[in-house]
């Protein structure tokens, strides 16, 4: 749509089926604040993903520098696909498949190598980046103008972060609330059936995703 010698485009979907011309790009805000939210909170791969960390993770603070990396990653890729200094569209099937790939690593890793947590960050972070350019791609599809990405994209990042925070929130509050004996030699946060049931069962499904985009 042209209006006053700009541009706008509109995402329309079952939920908005109209657009609205909004030329000083006022309302772009809360739409990609919800945008950002419901792809979290709708996007299993995610929430696989973090809950994979959670299980992961030996003591709340561990949890706080693994989930802080993973977002100051994303949002780091996520900024350059949005505003095209990166081409998302090129390797979008490339992503898809590492995500799922970084799902089930993550969880068989907690498996395998679960007192290795130091290097948790780490993997946060380089998946992280990786998790970025899926968001990207979501979010340079649903751009509601063109001259409002800077707006979009703060948005769309504050949208995601609210949403994982209150997730991550949430599990942490339901695994403190389990009844289990103070142990020592196994200070997850996690008791220990629920994290080798909980991460087998995410490793099944980030190889299952991986099959299916590949």
């Amino acid at each position: 749509m042209e209006w006053d010698g700009a541009s706008e485009s509109f995402a329309l979907d079952q939920r908005t089926p109209r657009g609205r011309s909004d030329p000083q790009g006022r309302g772009a805000f809360p739409v990609f604040l919800r945008l950002g939210a419901q792809h979290i909170l709708s996007g299993w791969d995610h929430l696989a993903f973090l809950a994979a960390l959670v299980l992961a993770a030996r003591r709340l603070r561990s949890l706080l520098y693994v989930v802080t990396a993973f977002t100051l990653a994303h949002s780091v890729t996520l900024a350059l696909a949005a505003l095209e200094l990166v081409d998302v569209s090129a390797f979008s099937g490339l992503v898809e498949i590492a995500i799922a790939l970084s799902i089930a690593y993550v969880a068989a890793d907690c498996l395998v190598r679960p007192r290795l947590a130091r290097s948790r960050w780490i993997e946060a972070f380089v998946f992280g980046l990786v998790h970025g350019l899926g968001f990207a791609g979501f979010l340079r599809e649903s751009l509601v103008r063109e001259k409002a990405v800077g707006t979009a994209l703060l948005a769309f990042n504050l949208g995601v972060e609210l949403a994982q925070v209150a997730l991550v929130s949430v599990a942490v509050l339901a695994l403190a609330a389990l009844p289990r004996k103070r142990d020592e030699e196994d200070p997850f946060l996690a008791p220990l059936l629920l994290r080798r049931l909980g991460a087998a069962a995410i490793v099944v499904l980030g190889l299952s995703w991986f099959v299916q985009r590949i």
